[in-house]
């Protein structure tokens, strides 16, 4: 996160992840996450690992420091990569995806 300032962050995960803890979902788990002082700006209770997610991120003192200051965006694509972005920041540009998936969720 404490790169996500200058460019978006990719965290690439294998399927078999999140296949095994979310059998169900196998093809559904894409989220988008806004954080802003360690809280969800919108509505992710639709997604148990976005919710899995922030529970996590609240545990950090980093986390928490970051999220003070700036508003982030977590989004979780179907490929199963992670991306990371500072919020507002120009040039810093997620991409079409979450549009995507912010009008899935």
């Amino acid at each position: 996160m404490i790169d996500a300032d200058g460019a978006v962050q990719h965290y690439s995960f294998s399927s078999h992840e999140f296949t095994r803890e979310y059998p169900k979902r196998k093809t559904d788990l894409a989220f988008l996450l806004y954080l802003h002082s360690s809280k969800a700006l919108n509505n992710i209770k639709s997604s148990e690992l976005a919710q899995s997610l922030l529970l996590t991120l609240q545990e950090s003192k980093t986390v928490t420091a970051l999220t003070s200051e700036s508003t982030y965006e977590f989004l979780f694509d179907e490929h199963f990569v992670l991306h990371v972005r500072k919020a507002g920041v120009k040039g810093n540009k997620m991409n079409e995806k979450s549009n995507m998936v912010a009008n899935r969720t």
